[in-house]
Parts: structure tokens; sequence; C-alpha cells
């Protein structure tokens, strides 16, 4: 998801820095569906530090949103680039006897190269 997003995040970046919402359809493979998501920026986040951009990920449905919670995009405001991704991720894990969405917290580092 990273890559890609970024590269959707970028092409919509005055959309969403303006306060407009971003609306998109992703694969959802664990389901076999096509969710509807929207991506707008927010600047109440927890993420929200100076010189970076937080962007919600939602999902659309008002039912399937009671059970999954959004996904947080941290860009750098300048260089428009990725920084963080906080939130449910396709990854399962058994719980309880049962497979649930591993929440992470993905942090992108640009100060290397290739190892």
């Amino acid at each position: 998801m990273g890559p890609t997003l970024a590269g959707f995040v970028r092409r919509h970046w005055e959309t969403l820095r303006s306060g407009g919402k971003v609306p998109f359809r992703i694969p959802v493979p664990n389901r076999r569906m096509i969710a509807d998501f929207t991506l707008r920026r927010i600047d109440n986040s927890t993420y929200q530090r100076e010189g970076a951009r937080v962007f919600e990920m939602k999902i659309a449905s008002l039912f399937i949103g009671l059970f999954l919670a959004p996904n947080y995009l941290v860009f750098d405001a300048e260089r428009k680039r990725l920084l963080e991704i906080h939130g449910p991720t396709v990854l399962l894990r058994e719980v309880d006897g049962k497979l649930v969405n591993t929440d992470a917290d993905i942090y992108y580092r640009y100060d290397r190269g290739p190892r």
C-alpha cells in the first residue's frame, strides 16, 4: 500500500491540502472485495507536528467503519514524501481463536541507499 498510495496522495495533494476529500477504491484480499475509502487532511491528529501533513484514510461504509479503524498517513509537507502509516493492516493474527487485523506503526527512512 505504501508507495502506490503515496503516489496517489501526491497526485491529489492540492485537493487534500485545501480540505477536500478524495474517494478511491482498493482491494481487500482477506475479504475478497473491493472497498470504497475516502482520504482527507486532518489537523488535530496525535501524529501532527511541524513540517508534516496528516491524512486520514477511512472506509466509506458506515457499517464496516464501526469495525475498522482509519489509517493515518503522515507526509513531509515540503517534499510530499510518506513518512509514517498508523493503523490496521491486512496482516492477520490469531486472538482467542479468531483472525484479526494487526495494528501497526510503520516508519519510512530516506537517509540510506539500498543495502
